[in-house]
């Protein structure tokens, strides 16, 4: 039995063999064979089996990571049971990323656990109109990874997603808790920080592929 306090992350559980438990309000609910359990591990949790488990596990996180999770259900747990093969696909592409001997490619990483949480939302059978808006802003955020080493304006981002200016900056606040630009920053040096760690590149070089410009913008924003 796993039993924590807090681990600060987001875990999906898919069961490929055996069945397990998971505690909900006090209540030990059966986690079957072929099921995906998505926990917030930022809370107490516990979860384990009585009869063996084979399982597969990730933590996850992420801006958008809770947000996704409390659209498909209320507190951000639950399970997936009826309608799991499309999550399950998605899970076993995640492990994919990992089942090779090149680097991990990060943003294709984070393509799939995207997908991954799409798909978990669609399967919740919730109303479309629950996470139209969460659209715009996964959209802007994979437009931000996929264009980071360019200049970004607030009016490529709208032009995206067919919002106003004003509208989009409001909305992108509200749900990532930064501002379009902040955002962007934050992406640029988290983008520095793994080239700095697992490359030789000049810091020149480093710069440039981040969006800094030059090597003057770049330390001054460190």
């Amino acid at each position: 039995m796993v039993k924590r306090s807090h681990y600060d992350s987001f875990r999906v559980i898919y069961t490929a063999r055996g069945s397990g438990y998971w505690i909900a309000d006090g209540q030990e609910v059966p986690v079957p064979e072929g099921s995906l359990l998505f926990l917030d591990c930022y809370k107490p949790h516990c979860y384990g089996t009585h009869t063996g488990w084979e399982i597969y596990w990730m933590h996850f996180d992420g801006v958008l990571a809770r947000l996704y999770l409390e659209v498909c259900a209320e507190g951000g747990e639950f399970l997936i049971q009826n309608d799991a093969a499309l999550c399950v696909h998605a899970v076993m592409k995640i492990f994919e990323s990992f089942d090779t001997r090149c680097a991990v490619n990060e943003p294709m990483l984070s393509k799939r656990i995207n997908d991954l949480l799409t798909q978990a939302m669609l399967s919740s059978q919730h109303e479309k109109k629950q996470f139209k808006w969460l659209g715009a802003i996964e959209e802007s955020l994979m437009f931000i990874a996929q264009h980071v080493e360019q200049p970004l304006t607030l009016e490529q981002l709208t032009e995206n997603v067919s919002l106003s200016p004003f509208y989009f900056s409001r909305l992108f606040k509200k749900e990532t808790g930064f501002s379009p630009h902040e955002y962007i920053v934050r992406a640029r040096v988290d983008k520095a920080k793994y080239l700095l760690k697992s490359t030789s590149l000049p810091l020149k070089e480093i710069a440039c592929r981040c969006g800094f410009g030059n090597e003057c913008r770049f330390s001054t924003t460190f």
